[in-house]
């Protein structure tokens, strides 16, 4: 926690933005070409498309605009103390 944040955290936030949803979107592709109906499965890849760019949009929302994601999730685990050191800093 010494040196957090580190200028590494934006890089890496923005790959996670996009890898999560991607990995998601890739499996659960799968998922629904093995157990939806041949009839429903172009409606089920477009909604699984717009679920996965609302995604992205909310991560990189949360990257440019917030914290970031790994900022957010070692915010979990400060305590209210070192919440209000880092608000200060």
């Amino acid at each position: 926690m010494i040196f957090s944040p580190s200028f590494l955290n934006m890089p890496l936030d923005i790959l996670i933005g996009f890898a999560v949803p991607f990995h998601v979107w890739y499996g659960v592709h799968h998922v629904a070409e093995d157990y939806v109906p041949k009839s429903y499965l172009p409606a089920t890849n477009v909604l699984l498309y717009l679920i996965t760019a609302i995604a992205v949009l909310g991560l990189l929302n949360l990257n440019f605009r917030g914290d970031g994601i790994i900022e957010s999730i070692k915010s979990l685990w400060r305590d209210e103390e070192d919440k209000k050191k880092q608000k200060r800093a």
